[in-house]
């Protein structure tokens, strides 16, 4: 596997990366990559075949859906199908938590594929703060498929040395980047409306916390 180191601390140009990045993903191919939560595996979400080579990777069911990353919220309304009644609370979340570790769970725009959101009617979005994604995301303009960079049922590395050297065998290209700056998961959150009120439902706990979502409507923690 080619690893590109990238250096914080220093004005570094990333040019490298960015190219090498931008055309393994325009191959078709599976990327490797640091995110602010923890690293992750990514491809062109609208690549049928680069789809299905990151399920059989992962050893992952095709029920079970990758998270959609998008390089900005004016994707919305491509992906999702947002009543009106939901567009302005919708709006307020995301504008408060994203760029950051939040996914957001919205009913799915009758356009996607079934198969990119494993046959569910809805779809998980994803807007990361880390600077290297979010430069990749806006160079390549189309969503993301993105997962942790671990064997299913396995834990989710939070620095490059952590990812399995038997998950790098398999890849061409790994962007390194040291630790991840948060190194926890992404919080997920179903967000309806109910009699008016926002209801933010955790589908999985992560590093926003049902107090930072309480100010946005009703919490109810589905993972208890």
């Amino acid at each position: 596997m080619k690893k590109i180191s990238l250096n914080f601390h220093k004005n570094q140009d990333w040019q490298e990366a960015l190219d090498f990045s931008f055309s393994h993903l325009q191959e078709g191919k599976i990327l490797l990559l640091p995110t602010e939560t923890v690293y992750g595996l990514a491809v062109d979400a609208f690549s049928p075949s680069a789809l299905d080579s990151l399920f059989a990777l992962k050893g992952r069911e095709k029920n079970k859906a990758f998270t959609l990353h998008i390089p900005s919220l004016n994707f919305l309304s491509s992906l999702v199908k947002i009543d009106k009644s939901l567009e302005k609370s919708l709006l307020d979340v995301a504008k408060n938590f994203l760029p950051g570790p939040l996914t957001l769970v919205l009913p799915k725009n009758p356009s996607l594929p079934s198969a990119l959101c494993g046959n569910s009617p809805f779809v998980g979005l994803r807007m990361s703060s880390h600077p290297f994604l979010k430069k990749l995301s806006e160079k390549f303009q189309k969503p993301l498929a993105l997962s942790s960079a671990n064997f299913s049922s396995f834990p989710s590395p939070k620095s490059f040395n952590q990812v399995s050297k038997e998950l790098k065998k398999k890849l061409d290209l790994g962007i390194d980047s040291g630790s991840c700056p948060l190194g926890f998961e992404s919080t997920v959150v179903h967000l309806e409306k109910k009699n008016q009120d926002l209801h933010l439902n955790i589908l999985r706990k992560g590093y926003i916390s049902a107090e930072e979502l309480a100010e946005f409507g009703l919490v109810c923690d589905l993972t208890n």
